[in-house]
């Protein structure tokens, strides 16, 4: 199964997060309920999760050589 991050949210759209996460956990529940999977072409399952949990999914998925090379520290700064 592939991996795939979506950020959810701003800086400023928090102010209302209760309505926020009770949306998301409904899209959720549809996404990984029977409706979702008959609806869907491939079958998803959404969960929420840090960005933590994210890269070390992916490090565990990646070939160990691959991942010195996919994974560079940018040290400079931007500007």
């Amino acid at each position: 199964m592939a991996c795939s991050l979506q950020p959810f949210g701003d800086d400023f759209a928090f102010g209302h997060a209760e309505v926020m996460f009770d949306n998301m956990e409904r899209l959720m529940a549809y996404i990984n309920g029977p409706a979702g999977r008959a609806a869907l072409p491939r079958p998803l399952r959404v969960q929420f999760g840090t960005l933590s949990e994210y890269f070390a999914l992916l490090r565990q998925r990646l070939d160990p050589a691959e991942v010195g090379a996919a994974w560079r520290t940018k040290r400079r700064s931007l500007f």
